[in-house]
């Protein structure tokens, strides 16, 4: 069983997490932490840094496309990934 600790919402919304888990998962003031709202509790984990890929170290890497989808097609399928993901419609933005 993990270890547990007390820690207290302060006026302005902040958590103190305590010293032996931050040392535990090597977090650092000013790490970027992803806060997921689940049944039961929240988990918190921290963020994954962002690569950023240039488009001339991927173009052609995978070939020319064996049919091009519709923009209805791509709206369909990010659609539907929105409802699974978190739950709800997406809205459509122009």
């Amino acid at each position: 069983m993990a270890a547990r600790s007390m820690t207290q919402l302060s006026t302005r919304g902040q958590l103190v997490l305590p010293k032996a888990v931050r040392e535990r998962h090597g977090w650092r003031a000013g790490d970027t932490f992803v806060v997921e709202d689940r049944p039961g509790g929240v988990f918190l984990r921290r963020a994954e840094e962002q690569v950023h890929t240039r488009y001339e170290d991927v173009a052609g890497c995978l070939g020319p496309a064996k049919r091009k989808a519709s923009i209805e097609e791509i709206s369909s399928v990010s659609a539907e990934y929105v409802r699974k993901r978190w739950g709800h419609e997406y809205d459509d933005i122009d």
